[in-house]
């Protein structure tokens, strides 16, 4: 993994390999259109992320409470574009619907860790999946299930 030091998710995109910024810029627009409202853009842990704005939910991440509940990130590592998204790990039935759409949609098994999709080819980030995904949670169930998750 490589960790791009960025302090704004600008500088972010100015680090980043050129060959990559076309690609990283599509997601940032996906992102910031299909987000609910509440969401805001940050960094965050060395990636771009999209979280819940504290204004909304100050609890925060149980991990560290300053930070805002994370509900996507997105970061160019050094053999591979991750995207994690964390209601595919909260929802395990959208993980198993998105894996077994994605071989089927593009002939090949998906590259995922928990939350982590990882893409060494650009090309098959499958943003028409994305976009079906995007309307399969909703926030509220989301943080609910964040809650129940981390209070166990």
């Amino acid at each position: 993994m490589i960790k791009i030091e960025a302090k704004s998710v600008q500088e972010y995109m100015e680090k980043i390999p050129e060959e990559r910024r076309e690609v990283m810029s599509k997601l940032r627009d996906f992102f910031n259109r299909t987000m609910p409202k509440e969401i805001v853009e940050v960094m965050s842990y060395g990636m771009i992320a999209y979280c819940v704005d504290k204004k909304v939910d100050p609890r925060g991440y149980h991990v560290n409470p300053h930070e805002p509940l994370p509900v996507v990130s997105i970061a160019s590592q050094k053999n591979h574009i991750a995207i994690y998204h964390m209601p595919l790990y909260m929802f395990p039935e959208l993980m198993d619907w998105f894996q077994t759409q994605y071989k089927d949609r593009y002939g090949r098994k998906l590259d995922a860790g928990k939350s982590c999709l990882r893409f060494k080819r650009p090309e098959l980030i499958p943003f028409d999946m994305l976009e079906e995904l995007a309307d399969m949670w909703d926030l509220g169930s989301y943080i609910a299930r964040y809650e129940e998750k981390s209070v166990n």
